[in-house]
């Protein structure tokens, strides 16, 4: 069978092409999907009326190793359409008119807020001395968000004088992790704190003596691997799928008090740095008073 990435869709398109046994398997994956995932093969096996060898002969032959295989692949998938079909298709802030202004406006406020709420003190302070006095910041984000929040982050530490690197492949993530020392800082940046290659690459920079800042979910894998963790909030979960996330303005507004703190810890060392960008610049265009001296 051709496999794409959608088990079910899969199934569907090829059924045609099935024997009459994996036909029967498909039938019942289809009809019963929650079936394959919550019990056991022997129990599918019964409940179609074929034999476990048969079951198995049936997941290799749609791409996986096994039966676990398949009901772990199953699983995510059935989850990705539960979080599709249980959102609402209106948001009811968004009122008789229609206006959307004030829903995204209250997430991006809420979020915020949040993240003001969870935001550790002390953790927030650790983290600003390690970023000032180490030798080098790397940083790490994958996916959609975390990723272009690391080119944020060392957006804002570079013009201040850290020297700073970012990686989105988790390639280079993992390579990078293994050449630092305990001289260097590793920010990790991740919605959910949880993909592989960041733990990883957490427990690789550990192993060299490099100590860590996540900003990302304080009870995620990463959160409690990093020696200091700067809350993400998920924040609301049952919203329209086409609302944006809210989440990278909680990762922006943590970079930004990261940012803030370390300028004023770096002091001159800063302010000069930052009036060296702003001289050059002002070579490709004229002098504009209300241009912020970050920028």
């Amino acid at each position: 069978m051709k496999f794409n990435l959608r088990l079910l869709d899969s199934i569907q398109a090829e059924i045609d092409s099935l024997s009459k046994s994996e036909r029967r398997i498909a039938q019942l994956l289809l009809s019963n999907p929650s079936l394959f995932t919550s019990e056991s093969l022997g129990t599918v096996a019964d409940t179609v009326g074929l034999s476990q060898p048969t079951i198995i002969r049936f997941c290799r032959n749609v791409g996986f190793d096994g039966f676990k295989d398949l009901k772990i692949s199953l699983a995510k998938e059935i989850a990705v359409d539960k979080a599709f079909r249980e959102v609402p298709v209106n948001d009811p802030r968004e009122g008789a008119t229609g206006s959307f202004l004030d829903p995204l406006r209250q997430g991006i406020t809420d979020i915020i807020n949040q993240s003001v709420a969870a935001l550790d003190i002390q953790s927030l302070e650790e983290s600003v001395k390690l970023i000032k006095g180490c030798q080098k910041l790397y940083i790490y984000g994958l996916g959609g968000s975390s990723s272009a929040m690391a080119l944020e982050a060392q957006n804002r530490f570079f013009r201040l004088g850290v020297s700073c690197e970012h990686h989105s492949d988790c390639y280079v993530q993992r390579m990078t992790a293994a050449i630092t020392t305990d001289k260097d800082a590793v920010l990790i940046i991740s919605s959910t704190g949880e993909p592989r290659p960041l733990i990883d690459c957490l427990e690789i920079a550990r192993q060299r003596g490099c100590r860590t800042i996540a900003m990302a979910p304080s009870a995620s894998a990463v959160g409690e691997l990093a020696d200091y963790c700067l809350d993400i909030p998920l924040g609301e979960v049952n919203v329209p799928y086409y609302h944006p996330s809210p989440i990278r303005y909680a990762q922006m507004f943590l970079i930004d008090c990261l940012a803030h703190r370390v300028a004023i810890q770096l002091g001159d060392r800063a302010k000069n740095t930052l009036k060296k960008i702003r001289s050059t610049v002002t070579s490709l265009h004229d002098v504009v008073e209300s241009q912020p001296i970050g920028d």
